[in-house]
């Protein structure tokens, strides 16, 4: 098993070169993205995690023991989001939003023109944030599985992807920034742990 503290250390590096700016994390179901973004939230501390996925990312944090310090909070639409993201304006160092863009492929069965625009603002607010914070997003990919639902606006305003890949069956699977591979991973009922990661 690789040394976690590094992995998380040069992985960090990666996705937020700069310190700050705005990371798409994506991936089939059960790639482990919520597992991920938990598991940032343990390490930070002082994140703010925006659920749009429901009670099960609950069920998951407890399980996790996730500080008491991280605060939660529920969207079940894309102006809700909006409002969140602009209610916490420049108050949060590390933002994470798990997933961007569920509650938008909901709202476009009804309008896809509105729920595109919205879906635009929510990123390029978000983007303006990751100036002076870190922007961590997970993203439900296409029916393709090969990139992220609204992969255009979010390639447009995000700053690093990271993409979770299932291998098997089983619970692993192997990570790739921008691309390039990065490590290998499992899930666990502690959360997401790295097996093995590429040094820098």
């Amino acid at each position: 098993m690789a040394e976690q503290a590094e992995c998380w250390e040069v992985l960090s590096r990666e996705l937020f070169p700069e310190g700050s700016g705005f990371a798409v994390v994506y991936g089939e179901a059960g790639s482990g993205k919520t597992a991920f973004s938990l598991t940032v939230a343990t390490m930070e501390k002082e994140a703010l995690y925006i659920n749009t996925e429901g009670y099960p990312t609950y069920e998951r944090a407890l399980q996790m023991e996730i500080p008491a310090t991280v605060e939660f909070t529920d969207i079940s639409d894309e102006w809700g989001l909006i409002y969140d993201i602009l209610k916490i304006w420049r108050k949060r160092r590390f933002i994470i939003v798990d997933s961007i863009n569920s509650v938008f492929r909901v709202s476009a069965s009804y309008d896809i023109e509105t729920a595109f625009k919205a879906f635009s603002l929510t990123c390029s607010l978000l983007k303006t944030m990751s100036k002076n914070a870190k922007v961590l997003a997970t993203a439900q990919v296409s029916l393709s599985g090969d990139v992220p639902s609204g992969d255009e606006v979010l390639k447009y305003y995000s700053t690093s992807r990271m993409r979770l890949i299932r291998v098997g069956w089983g619970k692993e699977g192997k990570a790739e920034i921008n691309g390039e591979f990065f490590g290998m991973y499992r899930i666990e009922k502690g959360g997401f742990k790295w097996i093995s990661c590429r040094r820098s």
